[in-house]
């Protein structure tokens, strides 16, 4: 922790010189606690379920507001979709509803970019919301309905346009389940397949994937005991990747460091892993806590085929003494060699917070993993439809589907292909950053 000018505390607090390794008062270990410039960070929340899920990240305001980070949030929604705005969050959340003058959003991602791109007065929305000010804006959306999945792309793309420098931009994508509509599975085929590449340019730098039948069986409980909602789990994700926590910062991944994989390779796609409230005395160590997460993660992935790893970990203050910043950077290089022996990279985040009890949080990002079990729960819905918007005969059963045409549909498999091919050839160390061929 930074002393007075041209000093540095120990961990007892007593200054010393910059260049000191043990206080010259108690022999205590100086340390290096980061204190970091204050990061503006936007949070965009699309449709229904992104503002929901905005919503709960929003009543936990104070929390996020951190000596080192500070929240801006922003709902869009269709003007014909009917979400009522909390009004204890109105004094935090911007809303902004498009499409007054457009058709009704009807269920295709179609429908809700052209309700969007029609609203002139969004990009004045976005300025005020602080959109195109922030160090880092992070959009949450369902990419199922006509809303979540057709908005995302044309947002990211406004914000690369018109930002005064292009922040770090991070969409959450939640999944449709197996069993829901075959229409939403087309939805989130093509919406995924549109952040990936939009108008020619990958958007997003991160996107986080969740599946919605992970999410609802994942069972972690808050720091009472009772179990989390679907909205309060994926806001602590985002929670956990957007702000360090309020306490001491040993090791924090800023916004820019949190991609520099992504930027350099081009493999964009993580899966979160979590454990919330794990508490030590029955965990025993931080590898069995990393463990645990790792044992549940929020999609149809393969753990073991992550490329890369961000380890996100809080620790009550008071267990400093017991998980020094030394001991838990060797739990943590253990734990992935142990687990991930062929992974290309990664980082981790340390910050000590004021909490009672023995409970730990720990979040593990695992980017580049195979996509095989993803989109098979997707691609089965998208070619029911596609087959079905394509055949004449068969177009009655979504005649009031705004559609794609046949060449559109054609370019977004083709980018879907071309995407995996790519995170391939990383993997196989065919291709070791972005655009170049070995």
């Amino acid at each position: 922790m930074a002393g007075s000018p041209g000093t540095i505390n120990c961990v007892n607090g007593h200054p010393n010189p910059l260049e000191a390794k043990f206080c010259g008062v108690c022999g205590g270990k100086v340390e290096e606690i980061v204190e970091l410039p204050k990061k503006q960070v936007t949070f965009v929340g699309v449709g229904g379920t992104g503002i929901n899920i905005l919503t709960s990240i929003a009543e936990g305001y104070s929390k996020l507001e951190t000596n080192s980070t500070s929240t801006g949030f922003l709902g869009l929604n269709a003007a014909s979709d009917e979400v009522d705005e909390p009004s204890d969050t109105s004094d935090i959340i911007t809303y902004v509803k498009f499409g007054e003058r457009a058709r009704k959003v009807k269920r295709s991602w179609v429908s809700g970019e052209s309700a969007f791109l029609e609203e002139e007065s969004i990009l004045d929305q976005l300025e005020k919301a602080g959109v195109t000010s922030s160090d880092m804006v992070m959009v949450i959306s369902a990419i199922s309905g006509g809303t979540g999945s057709g908005v995302p792309p044309p947002v990211l793309e406004l914000i690369d346009r018109y930002a005064e420098a292009i922040p770090v931009k991070t969409v959450t994508a939640l999944l449709p389940a197996v069993d829901e509509p075959d229409v939403f599975r087309f939805n989130a085929y093509c919406g995924l397949s549109r952040l990936i590449e939009y108008r020619g340019k990958s958007r997003p730098d991160m996107i986080i994937l969740i599946g919605k039948e992970n999410l609802m069986s994942h069972g972690d409980v808050d720091n009472e005991g009772k179990e989390m909602t679907i909205d309060r789990t994926v806001a602590s994700i985002l929670d956990m990747t957007s702000s360090p926590g309020s306490g001491e910062i040993y090791r924090w991944l800023e916004p820019a460091d949190l991609v520099l994989t992504t930027r350099s390779t081009g493999v964009i796609h993580f899966v979160p892993c979590l454990a919330l409230n794990h508490s030590l005395r029955i965990y025993q160590d931080l590898e069995s806590v990393l463990d645990s997460a790792l044992l549940r993660p929020l999609a149809e992935i393969d753990p073991s085929s992550a490329l890369y790893t961000h380890i996100f970990l809080r620790v009550p203050k008071y267990l400093k003494k017991e998980n020094s910043p030394e001991a838990i950077t060797k739990s943590i290089y253990k734990w992935r060699k142990k687990v991930f022996p062929e992974e290309l990279g990664g980082d981790y985040s340390i910050t000590y917070v004021e909490k009672n009890g023995d409970k730990v949080d720990a979040l593990v990002l695992l980017g580049g993993c195979t996509m095989d079990g993803i989109l098979r729960k997707l691609i089965e819905g998208y070619r029911t439809v596609a087959s079905s918007l394509t055949d004449s005969r068969r177009r009655s059963a979504y005649k009031d589907l705004s559609s794609p045409s046949k060449e559109e549909l054609g370019v977004l498999e083709v980018n879907m292909q071309e995407y995996l091919d790519h995170v391939e050839k990383v993997r196989k160390g065919q291709l070791i950053s972005k655009g170049s061929a070995s």
